[in-house]
């Protein structure tokens, strides 16, 4: 295959891009970090590693110091990396990162504005890598809780960015807030009574893309999700990319949407629709207690604080995987797993609910019985679920999340087997 997808630690991003190369009629290879560190790219030497979002620290975990080494070379020989999100974070000069690009990450002004999604408006470079005739207003590309750059040294050495952050779009969100339907004026007076600043101004003129050489290759780091589905300008300036940078030429410029509850059961087996009914219960349970609101067809909102995230990759993965025709080492991994499993999705099917229902009750009662200190109750509770983050799980969620990730990768050739489509 002329494209690897590094799975490791890539949650529902992983399913996000094999979905996007699916429609775009380009084959790939999911490939995992062990086999990277065991010189897969220098047996296939594919013309393009593309690392989707998901933390890059695990991802750095899985790939080790061996893996690192491994990348860095087959970029120097004149491979391409193509990082997102986090694997965009991943191709930077940090203590867990590639150095491909001697960039850094930097923090958040304000914490509360990582939480930043939706579509940001951009301007662009001039250069042959950079989108055509694009209006300010059509100029659109997506985030989903990025990471910052921090350019220090800016461009040069082969080095330039190819598109920087100029504003929100319509649908942009700080946390569950509207944050683009909102005049700035209240942004500065949240601040200036409260001392929360969410304002999206912080965002203006920073990068969002840059491209560089590294030895004989070249990397693309995007904290844009340009494999977004249905959002056309981003998906149009993927395929330039891949066309210009890679020689992956694809007779599609657009990914269609993807609507994960609607993607039939291809996948017979009784364990695996009863897992697909139980983890839609758990998002009926939220949507009913107003912690969970329709945001994409691939990805549910959630009110700052519900565990939308943990969930939503959750249901995307096990959607995924059923959609498909079960693959034979899918089958003997789920022959032997799945008594357990099951046994302990069904404990924390329960405790999700009755957790997500105590939760609207906090939000009904705190102002008017403050004594009982809910809140404080629900987190620890919720650290019994689902630990303190997404980065390092545990509780009951951890135990579920291995044998859904190896499954989804096992599944991801056959991933579109249903609802893919075409543009």
């Amino acid at each position: 295959m002329r494209i690897h997808l590094l799975w490791d630690a890539s949650d529902i991003w992983g399913l996000l891009a094999a979905r996007a190369f699916s429609s775009l009629g380009l084959g790939f290879r999911p490939v995992l970090g062990s086999e990277i560190a065991g010189g897969l790219l220098q047996r296939e030497s594919p013309a393009l590693l593309f690392v989707p979002g998901g933390f890059s620290r695990n991802k750095f975990r899985a790939l080790g110091e061996q893996g690192k080494e491994e990348i860095r070379a087959y970029v120097r020989r004149g491979g391409w990396y193509f990082g997102v999100c986090g694997g965009a974070g991943l191709g930077l000069d940090t203590a867990e990162g590639l150095a491909l690009c001697p960039w850094e990450r930097v923090g958040y002004p304000a914490r509360l504005q990582h939480f930043m999604s939706g579509h940001v408006r951009a301007v662009f470079a001039e250069h042959d890598l950079a989108p055509e005739g694009a209006s300010e207003d059509a100029a659109l590309l997506p985030v989903w809780w990025p990471g910052l750059f921090d350019p220090h040294g800016g461009e040069g050495d082969g080095r330039v960015i190819l598109a920087r952050y100029a504003g929100p779009g319509p649908d942009f969100r700080i946390a569950d807030r509207d944050a683009a339907g909102l005049p700035m004026a209240v942004f500065h007076d949240w601040k200036a009574r409260y001392g929360v600043d969410i304002s999206p101004e912080f965002l203006k003129n920073r990068p969002g893309v840059v491209h560089g050489a590294f030895g004989r290759g070249w990397y693309t780091l995007s904290y844009s999700h340009l494999e977004t589905p249905g959002s056309g300008f981003a998906n149009a300036w993927f395929v330039k990319l891949l066309r210009r940078v890679g020689g992956l030429d694809s007779r599609y410029e657009n990914i269609p949407d993807w609507d994960v509850a609607a993607m039939p059961l291809a996948w017979d087996d009784p364990d695996i629709a009863l897992l697909c009914r139980g983890i839609e219960e758990i998002m009926e349970a939220g949507r009913a207690a107003g912690l969970f609101f329709a945001r994409t067809p691939w990805l549910t909102g959630w009110r700052m604080g519900a565990p939308g995230m943990q969930l939503g990759s959750l249901r995307a993965q096990a959607r995924s995987i059923a959609a498909a025709m079960p693959e034979k080492a899918a089958e003997a991994l789920w022959h032997g797993e799945r008594r357990v499993f099951m046994k302990r999705f069904s404990v924390f099917k329960d405790r999700v609910i009755r957790y997500l229902l105590a939760e609207r009750l906090a939000l009904s009662i705190s102002r008017a019985m403050p004594e009982l200190d809910l809140f404080a109750k629900l987190h620890a509770e919720r650290l019994e679920l689902f630990g303190s983050g997404s980065m390092a799980p545990y509780g009951l969620i951890k135990p579920l999340l291995p044998v859904l990730e190896r499954l989804a990768y096992l599944q991801a050739g056959g991933v579109c087997a249903a609802g893919c489509g075409t543009p």
